[in-house]
């Protein structure tokens, strides 16, 4: 039983004894009030025997700290006499030198690394703006030739094996067949001449008579045609 239910069950008594006080028992109400009476001085005992106890305890804890810190205390008095407590003091200040040293060191190197990092960076940067604006014309081009209706079909090796037209006018789809000789495109009449003919099979209102065109069959006589349409 608890110290604070102790303390109830005595004041809960001596409610019971003022609720049934009664003249014609007197005599009864006064043992119950010295029974409470001795009740309440049994506890007040307990608890100056548990506050005793646990003072016993803290007074060895204590006594025990006390001879610890002495212990310790002593020790370092011989370690101070010995000479290797100044010795420790020395090393731990040596240290300390060296770490400080080596702190410095290697901020220096990470304020190098953030620096190569900044100029790796910028190289990235400056290559990919480069490459961007490659890709971009090329884009450009190849949206521009999508846009007329022109649409280029590669071999194997990359050239150029021939080229679908769509004229819009007539709503026609030619396609030109390139040689597999691609040299006579470096040629400016030839090339002249390829870009003539893809122009007119776009615009021309009239092609129906040119839905196929192989250039390896001579391209001058295709574009004669068209002109004369």
């Amino acid at each position: 039983m608890s110290v604070n239910e102790s303390f109830e069950n005595v004041f809960s008594f001596f409610n019971e004894v003022v609720e049934t006080l009664d003249t014609k028992d007197e005599t009864n109400a006064i043992k119950k009030t010295q029974h409470a009476i001795q009740e309440l001085e049994k506890l007040h005992e307990k608890q100056k025997a548990d506050s005793k106890n646990a003072l016993k305890v803290l007074l060895k804890k204590l006594e025990i700290s006390k001879e610890s810190a002495n212990h310790k205390q002593k020790e370092l008095e011989e370690l101070q006499q010995s000479g290797l407590l100044n010795n420790l003091q020395n090393d731990n200040k040596q240290l300390d030198k060296e770490n400080t040293e080596l702190e410095h060191e290697v901020k220096q190197l990470q304020n190098e690394y953030d620096e190569l990092l900044i100029e790796e960076k910028k190289l990235d940067l400056q290559e990919q703006k480069e490459e961007s604006s490659a890709i971009d014309l090329t884009l450009l081009k190849i949206g521009l030739y999508r846009e007329l209706g022109i649409d280029a079909v590669t071999d194997e090796n990359g050239n150029i094996s021939k080229c679908h037209i769509y004229n819009s006018n007539t709503n026609n789809n030619h396609t030109i067949f390139f040689p597999n000789n691609q040299d006579y495109l470096q040629q400016t009449q030839q090339s002249f001449a390829t870009t003539n003919l893809i122009w007119n099979l776009c615009t021309s209102v009239n092609d129906n008579d040119f839905i196929n065109v192989d250039l390896a069959r001579g391209i001058n006589n295709n574009i004669n045609n068209i002109n004369n349409i």
